[in-house]
């Protein structure tokens, strides 16, 4: 019974070997709010509410798989396997239902991939922000608390000296930057040598978070009259659209290092005012001057803004919250007709940031990419991931030219499109059409499931069940040895015939 157990568990850790071996990975732009903790404490990532939970994988920012939980056998009880890279070690501990770290260290920071495999939706994948701070500090996290923080004394928004101010106002295209030929809107910049690789994770992060869902490209600055120069000044600001020349962006370690007050700066750079100040604003928000510490009213101007359209956002990256730059600790900014309104509680760009974004730099241009490791291994999953620029209006999938949907091995969810326990005829040509009011776009890729070999954890699991039933077969062998021969020695003793006891020697009587 015991030989039994142990072989069943052996073989059960080799599968969660071979399963952390070939988890899919995937980065997305974080949908959930940052996770901020100070280094020293503890910090606690959550996977989203599932039910049937079949396996849990979770990914660093540097691309090492953390650990897999994973069910066992028949519904029994979980394994767990976890990664012995060295900067993890003794740190990490994995559920079903959350990633702890304990203790957090600065480097720790980045963003976090959680991989789910579900007995009803299949796979599932989130990511989650984590920011970590090297010092107490009792600042506050939304964007325009961060902001009002980081510049006491300061404006976010950099006024250009007369004459090096670009002559059209920022609703206009002469603020913009190019449009070049193949769709996309180059964006040069240098960033200062000193910041440290987290900052510039951090920043680059941020730059990714826009490109991935506009026509916007940041690169680095090879010859180009005009791009931003950022560095780590006094607090977070920014010139209002492109004014001609090197331009500066300052964003300062020690206030501005979240990724939301990073996206605030850039669209100012691309050419956006606070949404405080658009110029219908007088129909949402009440300003309270008398509220308003001297010398701050400047940024709470109604400036002549295109709105592409698009509503009134509460909840943009670019909104303010209700007392800030409050000389009092009562309201500068009210909403109405409904005072109630959360306002300037954001920690990241709103879907609205984005479509406006994309209104003002006409990014209908599709550019669809298709993203897959293109041979999977039978019994695992797979991620196909469908990115683009531009805001699209649908996305269809496709095998073989059949249009696919959702069921107890596959799920979609947004651009991608997760298969889970591949089989063999899962191999196929799959694509993503992306459509967008003007056009449409496809692109393919081909899929090969091969069957499943023996991972290096599969094979040591065998050869320790092999060696553990050998062993076990080898003592039975020599307990039966002597168990004959101790028989032997006593049959002998008392003269019985050990072959048969009852046999009468020829002349006894």
């Amino acid at each position: 019974m015991i030989l039994s157990q142990t072989f069943i568990l052996a073989i059960h850790l080799s599968t969660i070997l071979g399963a952390l071996q070939y988890q899919p990975l995937l980065s997305n732009i974080p949908d959930v709010d940052p996770v901020v903790v100070r280094s020293g404490d503890d910090a606690t990532l959550s996977v989203p509410g599932m039910k049937g939970i079949l396996s849990v994988t979770w990914q660093a920012p540097d691309g090492i798989i953390l650990g897999l939980w994973a069910q066992g056998p028949n519904g029994g009880p979980s394994g767990v396997a976890y990664s012995h890279a060295p900067q993890y070690s003794g740190r990490v501990n994995i559920t079903n239902a959350q990633l702890r770290i304990a203790p957090v260290q600065i480097d720790d920071a980045g963003n976090y991939t959680v991989t789910v495999v579900t007995n009803s939706n299949g796979v599932t994948v989130s990511s989650m922000w984590m920011q970590v701070h090297d010092e107490d500090t009792s600042m506050k996290h939304t964007v325009s608390e961060i902001l009002e923080a980081a510049n006491a004394g300061l404006d976010d928004i950099s006024v250009a000296p007369v004459g090096q101010r670009n002559a059209d106002a920022c609703t206009a295209r002469g603020c913009t930057w190019e449009k070049s030929t193949d769709g996309s809107v180059y964006v040069p910049y240098v960033l200062g040598n000193e910041y440290s690789q987290i900052d510039r994770n951090l920043i680059e992060r941020a730059m990714t978070s826009i490109q991935s869902s506009s026509c916007i490209r940041f690169r680095p600055r090879q010859s180009e009259r005009d791009y931003l120069q950022i560095n780590s000044r006094r607090g977070c600001s920014s010139f209002v659209g492109r004014i001609g020349g090197v331009q500066q962006v300052s964003l300062q370690r020690s206030g501005c290092m979240f990724l939301g007050t990073i996206q605030h700066e850039f669209l100012h750079a691309l050419g956006f005012n606070h949404e405080h100040q658009r110029s219908d604003r007088d129909n949402y928000v009440r300003i309270q001057l008398e509220n308003v510490q001297s010398g701050k009213e400047r940024n709470f101007n109604k400036e002549d803004t295109l709105n592409q359209n698009t509503p009134y956002d509460y909840s943009s990256v670019m909104h303010y919250s209700r007392t800030a730059f409050s000389k009092n600790g009562q309201a500068t900014l009210v909403p109405i007709p409904d005072s109630s309104v959360p306002i300037g509680t954001a920690f990241s760009m709103s879907s609205i940031d984005f479509i406006r974004l994309n209104r003002l730099y006409e990014c209908n241009t599709l550019s669809v990419r298709l993203t897959v490791k293109s041979t999977a291994i039978e019994g695992e999953s797979v991620i196909l991931q469908c990115t683009w620029a531009g805001v699209q209006t649908g996305i269809t999938w496709r095998k073989n030219g059949v249009t696919l949907t959702q069921d107890s091995r596959m799920t979609m969810s947004e651009g991608t499109l997760g298969i889970s326990r591949l089989v063999r005829e899962d191999a196929g040509e799959y694509s993503c059409t992306v459509s967008t009011a003007e056009t449409t776009e496809t692109t393919r890729t081909t899929l090969s499931v091969n069957y499943k070999c023996l991972t290096l954890g599969g094979l040591i699991g065998i050869v320790i069940a092999c060696f553990i039933v050998l062993c076990a077969l080898c003592i039975a062998i020599v307990l039966l040895i002597k168990q004959r021969k101790a028989q032997q020695k006593v049959h002998t003793a008392y003269g019985v015939n050990i072959r048969n006891p009852n046999f009468t020697r020829y002349g006894n009587t």
